[in-house]
């Protein structure tokens, strides 16, 4: 069985954008760790937690924009780079629709806070047979382009957009047949991403309290 084809009989598949330059953040987010200090080499990165909770949520992962790192233990997770490079979040999602031939739920290697129960609620919503294109989240008024599900019909408008240069999310999300679905309460926080050093240190300190 070839590897498209398993991942067009996957249940659910998470793409998880690990292609970005980090430029805010001054280093590769994708490599930053879990816990940092002496001794703690090998200590779990944060494109390794993202892609075990949405494992544990029953989803199959694919990393877009890198190549398999050496040490990567997980063989069930799928690297594809880009096929476009340097065309931002929606080349990402233009590569993992490419190669899932399925709906693909998006979010970025730097959502840390993200959880297992994260992915469950965003892979239980379905769209609508009148909007077809996929489940745009909506958190706190705001959409959430890092946290929807895209379907493999959007390729030829994502195509478009990019060839006129227009390579915004949020204006796909806008432009396509798209089921609207508000976030629980208790989703928001989890969706905000980490850019900078000092957001580096502030989630650092969450984390330290659990």
């Amino acid at each position: 069985m070839s590897l498209l084809t398993d991942l067009g009989r996957a249940a659910a598949t998470v793409a998880i954008l690990a292609g970005g330059n980090s430029q805010r953040m001054g280093r590769d987010k994708a490599e930053l760790t879990v816990a940092e200090g002496p001794g703690l080499g090998c200590a779990e990165t944060w494109l390794e937690r993202v892609c075990t909770i949405a494992t544990t949520a029953g989803a199959t992962a694919i990393v877009v924009g890198r190549e398999r790192p050496k040490r990567w233990s997980n063989h069930t997770t799928h690297f594809f780079p880009d096929d476009t490079p340097n065309r931002g979040p929606l080349g990402g999602l233009a590569t993992a629709l490419r190669h899932a031939h399925s709906p693909v739920a998006l979010v970025g290697c730097d959502m840390p806070r993200l959880t297992p129960q994260a992915f469950r609620w965003l892979l239980a919503q379905r769209a609508h047979p009148a909007t077809p294109d996929g489940v745009a989240t909506i958190a706190a008024g705001q959409l959430e382009p890092l946290f929807s599900t895209y379907s493999p019909s959007l390729l030829p408008l994502i195509t478009e957009r990019m060839e006129r240069g227009d390579y915004s999310l949020r204006g796909l999300l806008r432009s396509g047949k798209f089921t609207l679905v508000d976030a629980p309460d208790w989703l928001p926080p989890q969706l905000a991403g980490v850019n900078t050093p000092q957001e580096l240190e502030v989630w650092r300190g969450e984390h330290q309290q659990r």
